[in-house]
Parts: C-alpha cells; sequence; structure tokens
C-alpha cells in the first residue's frame, strides 16, 4: 500500500512496465525522501498525490509531462508566460531543490533541460533518489 489514505485501491498503473509493487516501492521511497527534505521545495510530477499523502504544499506548478502543452519549449507562444509563472513560484516561495517523479533517467535528463530553460542564473545539482526520482538543488551559477 503506497500510504493508508489509499488502502482500498488497487493500484494499477498503464504507464509504468513493471510490477505494481515495484512502483509503489519506488514511490514510497520518493515519498519518504521528499519528506524528510526541510528545505523549500517544488515537485514536478505527473503523479498527483504527493501533496496528500506528504500533506504539504509542495509548490506543483502544473501537470508537467504534456510536451508544449503544459510547459511550453522556448519557440511556442506562451513561453514567455509559462517562464514568468515559473520563476514566480521559485522566487516567491524561495524555493531550494526541485524533485521530479514518475520519469526515467533519459526523461528526467530532458525535463532538467526543460525547466534549466525558465530559470536564469541558477544552475542545478543533480541527485538521484530511484529509477524514477531526482533531485535538483538549485545554485548561483558561477
Amino acid at each position: 500500500m503506497l500510504d493508508k489514505k489509499f488502502e482500498n485501491l488497487k493500484w494499477i498503473n498503464p504507464f509504468f512496465s513493471g510490477n505494481p509493487q515495484d512502483e509503489i516501492n519506488l514511490l514510497k521511497n520518493t515519498a519518504e525522501a521528499i519528506k524528510d527534505d526541510d528545505r523549500e521545495k517544488m515537485v514536478i510530477t505527473n503523479y498527483q498525490f504527493f501533496s496528500v499523502i506528504l500533506e504539504e504544499d509542495l509548490n506543483i506548478p502544473n501537470r508537467w509531462y504534456l510536451g508544449n502543452a503544459s510547459h511550453p519549449h522556448k519557440d511556442h507562444k506562451y513561453y514567455k508566460f509559462y517562464k514568468d509563472h515559473f520563476e514566480k513560484i521559485l522566487s516567491k516561495n524561495n524555493i531550494q531543490v526541485i524533485y521530479t517523479v514518475g520519469f526515467s533517467n533519459n526523461k528526467t535528463i530532458r525535463l532538467q533541460k526543460d525547466f534549466e530553460s525558465y530559470t536564469d542564473n541558477i544552475c542545478f545539482d543533480k541527485f538521484v533518489i530511484n529509477g524514477i526520482s531526482s533531485g535538483f538543488k538549485l545554485r548561483k551559477c558561477r
């Protein structure tokens, strides 16, 4: 069971290739890592339950998995609008770390490039939590 709030839920995710219990274990491991982190954080994920099971505001900017639809790329007409939105969340909430959850390593690399494009003068130190989750500590670029 992922969390007692979901005790009657039969977990099946058609987008996860593997045993459902393996995914649950990865998600539980990720939730523990996020919960144990006292820094101000943002979570970028297509799993929309982390705020509920962790009972905290995770500054989730949006559902983050639909390419130009949910996070416009530089050539999109809404790029500047979204960049301002993203930077406002980082600044207003003094975000120190960004977690990505539910992405394979290749998609995490692509995702990192996407959210790096919304930040000016911020660099990231990546750390891996498990096979579907990573963190990115924010720091000023040298």
